[in-house]
């Protein structure tokens, strides 16, 4: 092969290359503004992560902080909120790191001291490493979905509206006395499950705990833990008055104490008839 023919293949060769180079460089995203596969697979974990925290918001964290973070008051406070995400609620309780860093520490440690007195339930603690039943990467998860609501809080500014509290009057009270409705079931698991998130702290799993004991067997159980109390009794107290019987193991204060007045009567009776159903 000729000197000249070699020379032209190295050019050759160190064209290809400087094209590959090139390449890689336009395709990995490596120049500033530039998309590429490595933003693409950031974007879609990042997709990803909000779809699942979503799913573990809705299943345990709505009965207390509302339908889409909105808060409820007396129980918890707003997540979907400016006061959040502009620093002034970080700033009142002094802590100078990121918000990222503020949401995993409360929801993976929670927050055994209640520390607001217009909140008057702690916050559970969720995180595996501190006892909860939350995987690592589901607290991640979790603080992802709430992250993602900054734009749309930020642009709404302070007052948006909680998710509202059962008007005056229309609460179930907390007297044992009071006549409940026939219950449907059906609508208790949804009311269980969903609307109030009473599955987000009690397992109906045998020996599962969450936050609260596991309700797995309740129908049953109910008609022993407390003398002179048959099961639909117990239910009833335990829901409105949940500090007046504590089962052996659990502390006073850990459930909410005003579903006296967020439960109707009808929506208490469908509860306890879901309850009495799991035997």
């Amino acid at each position: 092969m000729s000197i000249t023919a070699k020379i032209a293949m190295g050019i050759a060769l160190v064209m290809l290359i400087i094209a590959l180079v090139g390449y890689v460089v336009l395709n990995e995203g490596l120049l500033p503004g530039q998309p590429g596969r490595m933003q693409q697979f950031e974007a879609a974990f990042k997709g990803r992560s909000i779809e699942e925290g979503a799913i573990l918001y809705q299943n345990n964290c709505i009965g207390c902080h509302g339908i889409q973070g909105r808060g409820i008051p007396g129980v918890a406070p707003a997540l979907n909120a400016a006061d959040l995400f502009d620093g002034s609620r970080l700033k009142a309780v002094g802590y100078s790191g990121s918000l990222e860093s503020y949401l995993y520490g409360t929801i993976a440690a929670g927050r055994p001291v209640k520390s607001n007195p217009s909140y008057p339930q702690p916050m559970p603690t969720w995180g595996q490493s501190f006892g909860g039943p939350l995987r690592i990467d589901q607290v991640n998860n979790t603080v992802a979905f709430i992250m993602n609501w900054e734009e749309s809080a930020l642009a709404e500014g302070p007052g948006a509206a909680p998710t509202p509290a059962p008007p005056a009057g229309e609460g179930v009270g907390t007297s044992l006395d009071v006549a409940l409705p026939a219950g449907d079931a059906t609508n208790g698991k949804v009311l269980f499950d969903v609307t109030y998130g009473c599955a987000a702290c009690h397992s109906l799993e045998a020996d599962k705990v969450i936050v609260g004991p596991s309700l797995a067997g309740i129908g049953n159980t109910a008609t022993t833990r407390k003398s002179g109390y048959d099961a639909t009794m117990y239910l009833h107290e335990s829901i409105v008055l949940p500090n007046e019987f504590m089962v052996e193991g659990f502390a006073s204060g850990l459930m909410p104490a005003n579903f006296g007045d967020r439960l109707s009567a009808q929506d208490l009776a469908d509860i306890i008839a879901f309850l009495l159903e799991q035997k």
